[in-house]
């Protein structure tokens, strides 16, 4: 696992023109590791908020550094889990606006300035969970129905319909 992630994030640096900026999750924390693998050695904690660059590999991110760098300079070449910690800010989304059976969302998306005949396909895959109660209403959990879909754009900007009436 370890050097399938190291190969992916190698294959990642090839391919994208800069390091992808990801944000800790408000709420979270994320340790900084010697390699991908939650046994390695700590180098350091990222704090929540906090922006930082890298190359994703096998669910984790290499930090990357730079002149434009956000990661400190002691940490970079230092590996993160991406899990729940992380969200990538070229994939967050927005909501525009809601109809009764769809949802208008936006996202930042990939930067394909400086790469000639760049082509970037998004894909937005949505499934409707349902809440429900278990044990005489004591517990509250998640199910998924069968109410599920994508819809794939060529911007970052999608109209996604579909959805059924007012859940949206």
């Amino acid at each position: 696992r370890k050097a399938a992630a190291i190969q992916a994030s190698v294959a990642a640096e090839a391919v994208l023109t800069s390091a992808l900026e990801y944000m800790v999750e408000p709420g979270e924390s994320a340790l900084v590791r010697m390699e991908p693998d939650v046994e390695s050695r700590a180098l350091g904690n990222l704090d929540s908020g906090q922006s930082i660059s890298g190359y994703p590999g096998g669910g984790w991110l290499r930090l990357a550094g730079g002149d434009r760098s956000l990661v400190p300079r002691e940490l970079v070449g230092g590996w993160v889990f991406i899990g729940r910690h992380l969200g990538a800010t070229c994939s967050r989304i927005t909501v525009r606006s809601r109809y009764i059976e769809a949802i208008d969302l936006e996202w930042p998306g990939l930067d394909t300035t400086d790469v000639h005949d760049a082509k970037v396909m998004y894909v937005v895959e949505w499934q409707l969970l349902q809440a429900s109660r278990e044990g005489g209403g004591a517990t509250d959990s998640l199910e998924g129905s069968e109410t599920k879909g994508h819809t794939p754009s060529l911007q970052p900007h999608a109209i996604v319909s579909g959805i059924p009436g007012g859940s949206a």
